[in-house]
């Protein structure tokens, strides 16, 4: 992954360039252009895949294919499965049968490939409309410069052929203290393009905070295929649609204020009511879209950590006294900084759940 920072919207923009000036796209003529060969290339071309284009080919082949192969060849490690029960030699045989066997399901796509790293970085269709991402980058940029205010480009992540943007306010909404320290949130937005097929360009107003951001759910105004003739004129209208209206400030504000002084109420709880209170978080975090197991964590993560910072963090003693400090806010600090470590396509669904969490969409 390759990451930017704020300041470095011009080295993104090399970057990209250098990538499309290495840039092929063409159509797939020959099982051999994806059969691998014994040193894990293809072997017509020399060709390297990358995860995420030998995921596409392998679902486009057969639905299981891409968890299947890694799990045979050992590159997913599982505890019940011991060394013998591993071969990558299999594997590689088996995806090239399969490869010539439903090469018809193939033929219609076009190798997206990086002529300098010699990796095939995607596969896309004939109804594919490409949008480079260094154009995505000077497109959102323009819309930015255009349809706001003291917005700037902070951050950026180019993976493979993904890229993600961050955009936020020079100035916060409001600030307000938060554990022992001041906490400044500000509005910004959100985008993500990827060149090959698979992933529509999305974006969303998002606001940032001391421990990461949370993100407005996507509507089908703030999507955009990668297919038909009017796809620039969409693009631009989901700009319309995502940078046009004023953030809501207000009501950001009062999200946080109501989360600040809301109590969890855990500590005066006996043990069965408490029990309960942890299924209940649970169930209600699931209920707006975060997966169970992650729900469970961050209810724990509440208990134990909730805002305050990691560096300031102490060994838990007085457990109840903690407990008793604990507000709905602290349960919404955890939910973006988990975001942060995320790979973009889940990191994107935990900011949403936050951004619930934030305007009110809580419910137990």
């Amino acid at each position: 992954m390759e990451s930017f920072r704020r300041g470095q919207s011009t080295a993104l923009a090399k970057y990209l360039t250098s990538v499309d000036r290495h840039t092929t796209i063409c159509p797939i003529s020959d099982p051999d252009e994806l059969t691998y060969d014994t040193e894990g290339c293809t072997n017509r071309g020399g060709y390297r895949f990358t995860a995420i284009s030998f995921r596409q080919v392998a679902q486009i082949i057969a639905p299981g294919l891409s968890t299947l192969l890694p799990d045979l060849s050992g590159t997913i490690a599982r505890k019940q499965v011991d060394e013998e029960m591993i071969d990558e030699h299999q594997a590689r045989d088996i995806f090239n049968k399969l490869v010539r066997l439903r090469f018809p399901l193939l033929s219609s796509y076009r190798l997206l490939r990086n002529e300098n790293t010699k990796t095939i970085d995607g596969v896309v269709g004939q109804k594919h409309r490409s949008l480079e991402n260094l154009t995505m980058l000077e497109a959102a940029g323009s819309a930015v410069a255009t349809l706001t205010d003291d917005i700037e480009f902070y951050a950026a992540a180019v993976v493979g052929r993904k890229m993600m943007l961050w955009y936020r306010a020079k100035s916060p909404m409001f600030v307000r203290e938060v554990s022992g320290k001041p906490w400044s949130f500000y509005h910004g937005y959100y985008f993500r393009n990827a060149e090959s097929t698979g992933t529509s360009v999305r974006g969303g107003l998002t606001v940032y905070t001391r421990h990461g951001s949370c993100l407005a759910p996507f509507t089908k105004k703030s999507r955009v295929t990668h297919i038909g003739r009017d796809f620039n004129q969409r693009l631009g209208k989901m700009f319309q649609h995502i940078l046009g209206p004023d953030a809501p400030v207000e009501k950001f504000q009062e999200g946080v204020d109501n989360l600040l002084s809301t109590s969890l109420g855990y500590a005066e709880l006996g043990d069965k009511e408490k029990k309960r209170f942890e299924k209940d978080a649970v169930k209600a975090l699931s209920n707006i879209g975060l997966p169970q197991r992650w729900a469970s964590e961050i209810f724990e993560t509440t208990l134990k950590v909730g805002s305050v910072d990691l560096a300031d963090l102490k060994p838990l003693v007085d457990f109840n006294h903690i407990y008793a400090t604990r507000t709905f806010f602290d349960m919404f600090s955890p939910l973006v900084r988990m975001a942060r470590d995320l790979p973009s396509n889940r990191r994107e669904g935990v900011e949403q759940v936050a951004y619930k969490v934030l305007t009110g969409k809580l419910e137990m």
